[in-house]
This record gives structure tokens, sequence and C-alpha cells, in this order.
């Protein structure tokens, strides 16, 4: 916990991210009497100095917009640095900064760029198409295309036209070429988060995102800061411009300088490299001057023109501070994991033993609801407190609306550190995800492991906040995964002696298409399901298998969390785990998610470990709308209004009166791809009604089927409802009305664009309805 307190000054140059004047605060309770952000996390209050002319390079000059939010960057190209591209008339160069719209580049959009150079994709090509992109030569203005990927440049550019990709730009110059003088003026836009979000600037690099701030060469920033003796000041780079560029960096308290270093570009944007430095003097009463400043090459030749990306900056205090009164909140999420994974649930104890032990020493709720039956919803109403239709993003292609209240917002602005580490796929920035994450690090799905590294790079960098830590793994997701380690621990699953190249994912579905066709899979036509020699044979049995084994090496990765998380001293800290929704292997002949809302679709582990938990199973209805008040009272901060879930902590100890027979609904939110009618259901203690939604969300007639989960778990006896028990009519009473509430949206949906990388990796796990 900080004993520092953030000024509330806004910025000059955007409201930015992460730099913050600071006033001791040596009062624990002034945390709990209001006072915002009570930390050293610096916030609010860089901004840009004027620029000297006299510090102009003769190759480069930057203009600025009145609000400091937009730049326009010229830049003087030598004619000798035009080669030949091999395409008639056809020549590119490097530039350091060819702003291609929102900042954002995947490894995949770089290799496309080494291997196939101009037929490469843009991110976000309309960006600027007010005012795109300018090459000038001899003050004479060529055209600017904007890339598609229908642009192909030897049939589409002509004489005095131009287009760049990435850090290249491709151009056929007027002629004659010769003795020509050429400038490049790209513009670069920062859009901060709205004032009720905390005003910061997001700051995209890969698939990751960050709060933080953009520093030009020439660009000097400045803040006043309050630390005690001991503070650190802590920060991620990255660096943009040339491969290869050297680009400086510079940090200054007053006029000394404190740091400097070179920073290298390896790629359109350059790795993230994460800096901890100690700061001079004592504590004092009177403010600092903190600024950091990228030299330009006409002051100081070491250095190149470019770009520095300042990532989530905040200053720690020293170690042997009180600790804050506010707790650490870690949220495990393991994707696609089904309750019955667990031996609490009902399965088998060898296939999750640090799960199993793990919900052993909490309250483990044997009854808890996904509110949708696959990632984008379900996650995005974990995070907004919502149900999926009234967030909106509930088919393949709409973001989460960033005027969405959600949970890291309400915990940044309480003085949390919010931090999100995820696998990708639906939960990334293009959909919403990372709303009020200061850090949101994405790594590759079932990379387990290099989820665990950012992990524990996160933990290296703490500050004295509070942490709020978001995980998400897809290591049981498909395409299913056993490593060696999973079928020897298994045998009575993958035999004793098991071939690996016979558990591949790839060679149990090309056995299962070699039966029963390519189009086995596929469940066209209303309420489709799968045959019963497709969905009930030894292939999907084994396909089943070699998801259990996923599951275990999903296990196996959740102990070594725990063994990080303790090591890094947080192993008291409040700690979640559950899953988004399970997955179907031929039950009610079906496979996958996204496309039921039977038990083993929507029914998710959930175990809470956490000071003043009674360890017991639970059969409470609880659903993972009740994480985000359930969070917020363990941290001591009001949960918005709007939220629909109820907080668990009355649970902690033991059930309440009435706690097993909670109205639940779920949504299955069929993509936009998928032809099935939009099922729900709607749980009241052990009574269970299902139905289904037309295209305007309303009750088809006649859809209605009851099941009774205490005599029948399985779902095997369905009662239509013109036979309805009483239970049923109990549970239709006034559902058309709770349905219209629970699809009212609250913002209209926003239709994203993907990179030719995100689409793969959703393409490869099943998802855009191919």
């Amino acid at each position: 916990m900080s004993l520092l307190t953030r000024h509330s000054a806004k910025t000059l140059l955007c409201s930015l991210a992460m730099l913050a004047s600071c006033k001791e605060d040596p009062s624990p309770q002034s945390v709990l009497s209001g006072v915002q952000c009570p930390t050293q996390n610096l916030t609010a209050k860089l901004f840009v100095q004027p620029r000297d002319a006299n510090l102009e390079s003769p190759a480069w000059r930057v203009q600025r917009t009145a609000d400091k939010l937009t730049a326009r960057v010229h830049q003087a190209i030598d004619p000798s640095s035009f080669t030949p591209t091999g395409l008639p008339g056809i020549f590119s160069c490097v530039v350091p900064l060819t702003s291609r719209g929102k900042p954002g580049s995947t490894q995949l959009d770089r290799n496309l760029l080494a291997i196939e150079g101009a037929r490469m994709p843009v991110l976000e090509q309309t960006t600027f198409k007010d005012e795109p992109n300018r090459l000038l030569q001899d003050d004479r203005e060529l055209s600017f295309i904007s890339w598609t990927e229908d642009l192909d440049f030897e049939s589409d550019l002509r004489p005095g036209m131009f287009s760049t990709v990435g850090s290249v730009l491709y151009a056929m110059p007027f002629q004659p070429f010769e003795g020509s003088t050429f400038e490049f003026i790209g513009r670069f836009a920062t859009e901060p988060e709205p004032e009720s979000e905390g005003g910061n600037i997001r700051i995209d690099i890969g698939a990751s995102s960050f709060h933080g701030v953009s520093l030009l060469s020439g660009d000097t920033l400045t803040c006043d800061v309050y630390y005690s003796k001991g503070a650190e000041l802590l920060f991620s780079t990255s660096a943009r411009g040339s491969l290869g560029a050297n680009i400086g960096l510079e940090i200054l308290i007053g006029d000394s300088i404190v740091w400097s270093n070179t920073l290298t570009p390896t790629d359109d944007y350059g790795t993230i490299e994460s800096w901890r430095i100690p700061l001079p003097g004592d504590s004092s009463s009177t403010p600092r001057t903190l600024t950091l400043r990228s030299p330009l090459r006409a002051v100081d030749a070491r250095y190149d023109l470019g770009m520095v990306h300042i990532l989530a900056p905040s200053i720690s205090r020293e170690s042997t501070a009180p600790t804050s009164p506010r707790p650490d909140v870690i949220l495990f999420l393991a994707d696609t994991f089904r309750a019955d994974n667990l031996a609490a649930s009902g399965g088998n104890p060898l296939i999750t033993p640090h799960i199993n032990a793990f919900a052993e020493e909490s309250v483990y709720f044997d009854s808890a609801w996904s509110p949708s039956s696959w990632t984008l919803p379900s996650q995005a109403s974990m995070l907004t407190g919502v149900h999926p239709a009234r967030h909106g993003a509930v088919i393949d292609l709409i973001s989460l609306d960033d005027r969405m209240v959600t949970l890291p917002e309400v915990l940044g602005a309480a003085g949390y550190r919010t931090v999100a580490v995820t696998e990708g796929g639906f939960v990334v920035p293009v959909f919403g995800m990372d709303q009020g994450f200061e850090t949101f690090l994405v790594g590759a799905p079932l990379d387990i492991e290099g989820t665990l590294a950012r992990v524990r790079q996160v933990l290296e960098r703490d500050d004295g906040r509070p942490l709020f830590l978001f995980v998400q793994t897809f290591r049981a997701h498909s395409n299913y995964i056993a490593t060696a380690k999973a079928m020897a621990v298994l045998p009575e699953l993958f035999g004793e002696s098991p071939d690996p190249q016979d558990w591949q994912f790839p060679t149990l579905l090309a056995q299962l298409f070699e039966t029963h066709g390519e189009s086995a899979l596929e469940t066209p036509g209303a309420n489709g399901r799968l045959s019963d020699a497709i969905a009930h044979n030894e292939v999907m049995d084994n396909i089943h298998t070699l998801y259990r084994g996923g599951s275990h090496d999903t296990d196996r990765g959740f102990g070594e969390f725990l063994e990080i998380i303790e090591r890094a001293g947080l192993g008291n800290a409040p700690i979640i785990f559950t899953s988004d929704h399970g997955e179907a292997f031929g039950e009610h002949n079906i496979y996958g998610h996204a496309n039921n809302i039977f038990e083993e679709t929507i029914r998710i582990p959930l175990a809470i470990r956490a000071p003043g938990v009674v360890p017991r199973v639970s059969d409470a209805a609880v659903t993972l709308l009740d994480l985000g008040p359930t969070i917020c009272e363990i941290a001591d901060i009001s949960a918005p209004e709007l939220w629909e879930g109820r907080s668990l902590v009355e649970l902690f100890a033991q059930d309440l009166p009435g706690a097993a027979n909670r109205r639940l609904f779920s949504f299955e939110c069929p993509s936009e791809t998928d032809i099935l009618p939009a099922e729900f259901a709607l749980r009241e203690g052990p009574h269970k009604l299902t139905g289904s939604l037309d295209s305007n969300g309303e009750l088809i007639k006649g859809s209605l089927i009851g099941y009774d989960l205490k005599g029948d778990p399985g779902e095997t006896q369905p009662i239509p409802f013109d036979d309805a028990t009483a239970w049923m009519r109990k549970l239709a009473q006034g559902l058309n009305e709770e349905l219209e509430t629970l699809q009212e949206a609250l913002h209209p949906p926003r239709k994203v664009q993907l990179s030719a990388e995100e689409e793969a990796r959703l393409y490869a796990m099943g998802y855009l309805g191919k």
C-alpha cells in the first residue's frame, strides 16, 4: 500500500496514462474514506513541453494540434533510400514511423511483411480516410492508397501514387526520379479513455495493451512527483522505428539524469522490456520534477529517429512500508473446463489433483452456472456484471462497448493495480476485454507455460498497490493437446504404453471423418444434432479422453500457478478458480460448445479460497455475474447498481435459507453464422426450463421443455410443456417479461475488424462459423 496520494491535475498532452503527482498521506483510514487512488501510481500529470526550434532535426519535424492529441510527423527521405521492388516502376523504402492507423501489430503481420512484402492487410485501414499519410516529391503530393486485401501494387499503383504497410513505404514516384527531394508525413493520434473510466491513454503493442504514453524523438514529458526514501520507478518500454535503429530514452529527476538507455526496435513496434529504477533522495514535502525525453539525432548523434512507448509506469516505495488495507485479489479462469473434471462434481480425482486440493481449502459451489455457452458473452458478462444481451458482445464479431462499467475499472478507480494475462482468442483488446486493465498481456492459446512466465513478470513489477490479477488459459480448449506427462499419469484413460501419435486431435478427427465424412460434425437445420453413430462411438470417446488429458495439464499449470503466487507472498490473497463454460462430447448428440444450454456446457466449477471461508461444498445457486459484486465486497468497494449479480461473501461461512433455489438464467448466444435458434435455460433449485428465442429475442411458442435435475441429472428425460408439471408452470410465470428485461441492450453493438492473425487463431479454435 502506498502512502502517496494522486493530484487531480489533468494532462495537457492527453489525460494520459500512468504518471501522477503524489503527496504523502500516512493515514490508512484515508483509503477507506474515499481518497482516490492513494498510491504511487503515476497518472494524469504528464505533459509535452513546447519544442525548441533549435532542437529540430533536418530530417524530422513534428506538428501538434492544439489539443496535443494529434501529431503530424514530417520525415525527409534521401532518394538513395528507395530500392526497386522488382515490380515495374515501384520502389520501397523503410520509414521509421509510417502511421498505419490505430497502433497494433501481430507476429503474423510481421511474418507476412517479411515474406510477402506489400501483400499484407493493414489493421484499421480506414482510420485516416479523412487525413491519410502524405508523400511529397519536390513539393508535389503523391496520391495515397490505403492497403486492402484486394489491392495489388503491380496493377493498381500508377505514377504519383503510394501506400504504406507497417514501416515500409511503396511508391511509384513522378518522373524524373534523380535529384528529387522527398518528404513523408504520417499522422499519429491518441485516443484517451472516457473521463469516467480514468481518462488514460491505451497503447496497443501487438495483441497486448497498456495504460501509457508515447514519446516521439525530440519530445520532453514532465510531471511533478512526491516520493519517499527507497522509492523506485517501474515501467516497461517498447520502441518503434526502423529495424535496428537506436532510439534514446532518458529519465531525469530535476536536472540530473538518473537513467538512460538505447532501445532498438526488433520489428514494427519492438519487444517489451521492463525496468526498475531507484529514485534518488529522501522523503520531501516539496515536489520533484520527473522528466522523460527521447533525444533527437541533431542533439545526440548516437540516436536515430523513432518513438518510445512508456507502459504502465508507477512509483513503488520501500518494501518495509505497511501493507494495503485492501487485499490482493486473484481470479484464475480455465476456459472450456467442465465442472465434472473435479472430484467435488463427480469427476475422476486423478484428472485434477491440484484443483481438487484447492477446492478442499475453499467454498466450492457445485451448482454454478455460466451466463452463456461460450467465451466472449460469458467472460464479458463476468467483467461487466450484466447478462449477455445487455452488454451486446454476443456474436463472433461484436466488441464489448467501452461505455460498459467493468470490474477492473471499478477496482482501478479504488487504487488497484489491474492486470490481465490471457491466451488470446476472444479475450483480447479488439473485443473490448481490456477495459480497465492497466496491463493486459496476451499470449498464444493453449500455451499455459508462456502464460505462467508472464504471470511471473507481472508479480516482479509489484509497486505496493493492491493487485487485481486475472489469468485466463485455453489449455483445455480445442485443438485438444495431452502431454506425455498427462498420459503417463492417466493409464486408465490412455493405456499403459500410449503412442502419442495416436492421441493427436487432427488424427482423431481424420478417423471420424474417414468413417462419417468431412461434414460429420456439422449440424444443419433448426435444432440440428449429430446422429447417434457420430455422437456415440470410440473416436468421440477418445476425443473426450484427449480433452481430459488437456484438463490434467491445465491442472498441473494451476498447481504451478499457486506456487508462483505463494513465492510472491500472495498465499493469503483471496483466490478464485472458475471457468466460462464446459464442453460436450456426444451428450445430447452434441459436440463442442456455443451450440446448447445443457449442463455439460453451462455448469462450471467455482471455488473461492479466502480468509473467512469455511472449506465445504455449497449447493447455493451462483453465476459468474456474482464475481464482480463478490470481489468488490472483499475489497470494501461499492459495486455498481447496474450489475445484476450478488455478492457471495455471505455464503463464505454457511449456506443461507433459499440459496439453492435462486432463479438463474443462461443464454446460448449463437453466433451470426449459427442457424440454430437462440436457446436459453432457467433454473430454480433442481428444476430447469429451456426454450428457444427467435431473431427478436421472443420466446418461440411451444419450445419450452422441463428437466428435473435431481431425478434426471443427465437431462435425458425432457418434459414437454404440454405435459407441464406444477413446477414448470411456476417457473414459466412472468417468463416473457423477464426475458424482455434481460435482453434490453444497454448500448448499441460495435462491429470489430480482425487482423489476419486474430482471424486465423479463432478459426483454428473452431469459431467464426468455420
